[in-house]
């Protein structure tokens, strides 16, 4: 298991940031070696997830250039396209 960050990543990320890397919710279960119900549940209910899962689902959203926002005093989690990303790059 991994534990590198131990930083949250929120519901509204996963659903925000798999779209802006153009994935669908099987492609990013596969990649993130989880399910899709288990994907959905968590984005739907935000339940039923364990940490390293949620790393696995970061891991495979930040390696489509997705960065991912945390939470602030001023402002809720949120999500954007790394500049040099892929898919900035054949726009």
């Amino acid at each position: 298991m991994k534990f590198k960050r131990n930083r949250p990543i929120y519901p509204e990320q996963i659903l925000a940031g798999r779209v802006l890397a153009g994935l669908t919710m099987d492609q990013l279960a596969a990649e993130s070696g989880t399910t899709r119900q288990t994907l959905w549940r968590y984005c739907h209910h935000g339940s039923g997830t364990v940490t390293y899962i949620l790393e696995d689902i970061r891991e495979a959203l930040e390696s489509h250039g997705v960065v991912l926002i945390d939470r602030t005093e001023k402002h809720g989690p949120g999500v954007a396209m790394a500049g040099n990303s892929a898919r900035t790059a054949k726009r």
